[in-house]
């Protein structure tokens, strides 16, 4: 292979692989909640700038690392001047219009101040940073997928809500019009009935449309692009489990789990570790160097007649005075050390809110559930009562319509309800920092 053919074929393969990182993730045609939270751990951008962010705290780390140990250099050169640069003195020419030389040199630090143990021990603190901001993004990312989950679950419980309303009012006005043809009640009756029909097609049309928008939300989230006409098939129910944790239970956990207090607790070792960076610059700093070089000899016009040999030095420097310089970055580390302590106070303080307004939420949400489906199993029993008392003559037309429209209210607050505990079970979750991709975990 020539050398043009093998420029092209790395090109080639340089952008296949191009192709291949950045192609998206197609949307699968069935979605159910373990799928979800897969695609999003692989898909979410928040995550991916996460991860992008922590590869840079890695690659600051090698590099502070890389300063403990002995740089390689080489240098070379070579010179050509004109005829015209020589000098001559007595009509003797001095000088050669043809020098090159060559050097390698191994310069190891013997003593900075301790500027090089702080950058490694800041670079590893922030990459423990990093690490930790990146669970915080799981996390957030998780919540607001799962958020998006059961919005979706809602929507579509919500559409079978309306489409059951929907027909018991087809089914009502059936009954009706059979006895209006035999003559039992007036045409009112089944005007009533068809209005009535004709009030719940457009709920039903209003869920169909937030139940497809609410899919289009969730594939936002996860990171997917819009599949276009065909949405995909969503598979899963809401559910109800009960929490049975106390508030105590909740903080201790909360200041133990959430990856924020290790972000913040390594920030400020970071911090710490620029503070003493900063007051090395008020120090000398000392390397040693040993190097092995080759150079054309100055007394002969031939290139290849070379003198050659190995050096050992020691390099020294100190700055006596800049100005302040070094006094303003040590101040500016110490006032990063300050605003990192001050950061966790708050974080403490916002844990603790956040916290306790979630336990009171899931609280609140565990009674809507059970006064709901309360609710619900005495709107089916009064529609049949109204049904029956109706088709024997004792009820009027109205007695049925409320009674149906009471039971799709009853519903919908059940519905409602459950959506509301499952996401306020998750911000309690994620609250106390126990909410992961694990869906056994989440739960």
């Amino acid at each position: 292979m020539n050398l043009s053919s093998a420029r092209m074929f790395l090109a080639a393969l340089l952008f296949s692989g191009f192709l291949c990182g950045t192609a998206a993730t197609a949307t699968p045609a069935v979605l159910d909640e373990a799928t979800v939270l897969r695609l999003a751990m692989e898909n979410n951008y928040n995550i991916r700038k996460a991860e992008t962010r922590l590869a840079q705290a890695e690659g600051g780390r090698l590099s502070a690392r890389s300063r403990r140990l002995p740089g390689v250099d080489l240098s070379a050169q070579y010179t050509r001047l004109d005829d015209n640069r020589l000098e001559s003195f007595g009509g003797q020419t001095f000088g050669d219009t043809e020098s090159w030389n060559a050097e390698v040199t191994a310069t190891q630090p013997l003593y900075t101040g301790g500027a090089i143990k702080a950058d490694v021990e800041g670079s590893t603190a922030r990459e423990a940073a990093a690490a930790a901001e990146l669970a915080t993004a799981r996390r957030d990312a998780l919540l607001a997928v799962r958020e998006a989950w059961f919005t979706v679950l809602l929507r579509r419980e919500q559409v079978e809500v309306q489409q059951r309303s929907v027909n018991l009012r087809q089914q009502q006005l059936a009954n009706t019009r059979q006895r209006f043809e035999a003559g039992t009640i007036s045409r009112f009756e089944v005007l009533q009935a068809e209005v009535a029909l004709a009030n719940a097609r457009p709920s039903l049309i209003r869920a169909k449309n937030d139940f497809r928008l609410s899919i289009i939300d969730l594939l936002n989230a996860v990171g997917l692009p819009d599949p276009g006409r065909s949405l995909p098939e969503i598979e899963g129910q809401l559910e109800f489990s009960a929490m049975g944790i106390n508030l105590r239970e909740a903080l201790s956990t909360a200041r133990s789990q959430r990856p924020e207090y290790r972000a913040l607790e390594k920030r400020r070792e970071a911090a710490e570790s620029g503070v003493t960076a900063a007051k090395a610059g008020r120090r000398p700093v000392l390397n040693i160097t040993a190097g092995y070089g080759i150079q054309k000899s100055s007394f002969s016009d031939q290139l290849d007649d070379t003198v050659q040999g190995w050096s050992v030095g020691v390099q020294g420097s100190w700055n006596l005075w800049d100005w302040n310089g070094t006094e303003g970055e040590v101040r500016s580390a110490l006032a990063a050390v300050r605003e990192s302590e001050l950061s966790l106070e708050e974080l403490d303080l916002r844990v603790a809110s956040e916290v306790r307004r979630a336990l009171s939420s899931v609280k609140e949400a565990t009674e809507l559930v059970d006064a709901s489906r309360k609710v619900v199993e005495q709107a089916e029993e009064a529609l049949e009562l109204a049904e029956d008392r109706f088709a024997v003559g004792n009820a009027i037309q109205l007695d049925v319509l409320e009674a149906q429209v009471a039971l799709t209210e009853a519903r919908t607050n059940e519905i409602r309800a459950l959506h509301d505990h499952a996401v306020a079970a998750d911000r309690l979750r994620r609250a106390m920092g126990i909410l992961r991709f694990d869906t056994g975990a989440a739960r």
